[in-house]
């Protein structure tokens, strides 16, 4: 079984000035109406698209690229020390890891597989793939930012553990723009975020001296954000009285198995696994 851990990525337009030699991209909101067709594109054979990280580059096979889910490997740079007869020799190594974009409309979702003979661990090429990303799409005028869902209930389970103990909220959101993301906080946030062009948008709710804040389910609008946080993979920073340390969420993670993979080597026998994984992405969705 191979188990995949799951990534929500979201876009933001960068604002560039136009210069000679490079001319202004499409407006904003041309943009962001087009982003995941211009995210699919860099999957295009002649796109000259590649995996940098530093100075190390990482070859992949695209295996599947169709109503915009890409899945492909992408292989590690290693080398091996082998003994034979006593003597050692250094050989090169290239394991591979599957990687699953659902590219669809308002999923924009990422699932890694957890592969350490090939990768350390799935955050490390979450950031291969993030910096990679950000420079194919940097000629478009538009960012990408790759985070780690996580449950949302690990916010509730910390408030929990130190009842009438939270002095300081803490909340982080990336530019707005997916909907189950932006429904699940207030519109007003959503709106003006995006009007100002902003990054990232804070927002620290403290009490005062001596007292604590009042932080239960009760609150729809503090539910809306905890939810937001959570399934854009931002985590929430908080602050309670019995700690010097801050606490923050992002511990858990979202995953899923499957079987088989190995065998996905070739177009025909792949087509009889992709509705099993389709399926498993739609948990999701």
């Amino acid at each position: 079984m191979a188990k995949f851990n799951l990534y929500t990525y979201q876009f933001r337009p960068v604002n560039k000035e136009e210069t000679l030699f490079e001319k202004s991209p499409l407006p904003v909101e041309e943009r962001m109406m087009k982003k995941q067709d211009i995210f699919n594109a860099l999957f295009d054979k002649k796109s000259g698209f590649v995996f940098k990280y530093g100075n190390k580059r990482f070859e992949y096979e695209v295996l599947y690229n169709e109503n915009r889910i890409v899945i492909f490997r992408i292989a590690n740079n290693k080398f091996l020390t082998l003994e034979e007869n006593f003597v050692k020799r250094h050989q090169n190594h290239f394991p591979s890891t599957m990687v699953i974009i659902d590219n669809r409309t308002d999923v924009q979702h990422i699932a890694i597989e957890e592969r350490t003979n090939s990768f350390a661990d799935t955050d490390y090429l979450a950031k291969i793939l993030s910096s990679s990303f950000k420079k194919g799409l940097e000629q478009s005028g538009l960012s990408i930012e790759i985070l780690k869902d996580y449950d949302e209930n690990e916010f509730w389970k910390i408030v929990n553990a130190y009842p009438k103990q939270v002095t300081m909220l803490r909340f982080q959101f990336s530019y707005p723009n997916l909907p189950r993301v932006s429904q699940s906080i207030n519109k007003m946030i959503s709106e003006e975020s995006k009007k100002v062009g902003s990054a990232k948008t804070v927002f620290e709710f403290n009490a005062d001296e001596g007292e604590v804040l009042s932080v239960s389910k009760g609150n729809g609008k503090l539910e809306g954000m905890v939810v937001a946080a959570a399934q854009s993979g931002n985590p929430v920073t908080l602050k309670v009285k019995s700690m010097k340390k801050h606490i923050k969420t992002g511990k858990t993670e979202k995953s899923f198995q499957l079987d088989g993979l190995e065998l996905i080597a070739d177009a025909d026998l792949f087509e009889s696994k992709f509705e099993k994984i389709i399926s498993k992405l739609n948990l999701f969705k």
